[in-house]
């Protein structure tokens, strides 16, 4: 067993640093969710709604932003209980009135979506009248998503602020790897195809949605990863899919 290794984390809220404020977080990173989301329980000051709120966690100096993203909602309790989405909200929040004629859904995205894009490869047949009225750009995407029959299909912001739209197993390849002797649980769930693994440590920064994972020799891909710190310690969950 290697040495006992503390935790680290840098928190700033609203352009400030306040980790001496940082009492729980939970992190959720999933391919589905669409949105990225992250709660905080805090002490001090509570902060405005839509305040930039980033989150890097680590052991000693080694840290790794796993969120970045507004503060949706705020709740005075004992402790200050926050709530956070990443760039997605904006998607979620601004409308679009828009009539497009013979596209493509890759073509309607690229029109939409004005960030950095990771789109699919696939080709598709286009459709001769897809109408948007003053919609959501949330909307629309899962209008998409239902118009074209898209089947394990996926839409999310990585890390770095690139807007993923692709199925899901048209994963990232990685060099990540799991022993026994890295892992706390292992539940393999109804599901042989679909286990839950915990993390004692937050072992690798590259773990993240769509990515793919050996684990005691077997590939999986990567659907949602939990970053928690609650009782003082941190824990990393992966849920996953099996690689034929």
């Amino acid at each position: 067993m290697g040495a006992i290794r503390k935790p680290s984390f840098r928190l700033i809220m609203g352009g400030a640093e306040i980790t001496d404020s940082l009492l729980e977080f939970k992190v959720i990173r999933s391919a589905f969710f669409h949105s990225q989301t992250l709660k905080l329980k805090i002490s001090g000051t509570e902060p405005n709604i839509d305040s930039q709120v980033s989150l890097e966690i680590g052991y000693y100096s080694d840290l790794h932003t796993v969120f970045k993203g507004y503060i949706t909602n705020v709740y005075q309790r004992k402790r200050i209980e926050i709530e956070a989405k990443d760039e997605y909200v904006n998607l979620e929040r601004k409308t679009a009135t828009v009539c497009f004629n013979r596209i493509t859904p890759g073509e309607i995205v690229k029109s939409l979506v004005r960030y950095p894009l990771l789109l699919t490869d696939r080709s598709f047949q286009q459709k001769h009248h897809f109408p948007i009225w003053n919609e959501s750009i949330d909307r629309a995407l899962r209008r998409i998503e239902k118009t074209w029959n898209l089947k394990d299909w996926c839409w999310y912001f990585d890390i770095d602020g690139t807007f993923h739209w692709h199925e899901f197993r048209e994963v990232k390849n990685s060099e990540i790897s799991l022993s026994s002797e890295e892992i706390a649980f292992f539940k393999p769930s109804d599901n042989p195809q679909k286990p839950t693994i915990l993390i004692p440590l937050f072992i690798l920064p590259q773990i993240e949605p769509c990515h793919s994972i050996e684990v005691n020799g077997k590939r999986f891909i990567i659907e949602t990863v939990i970053h928690q710190f609650e009782k003082q310690k941190l824990l990393s969950i992966l849920y996953l899919s099996r690689l034929s």
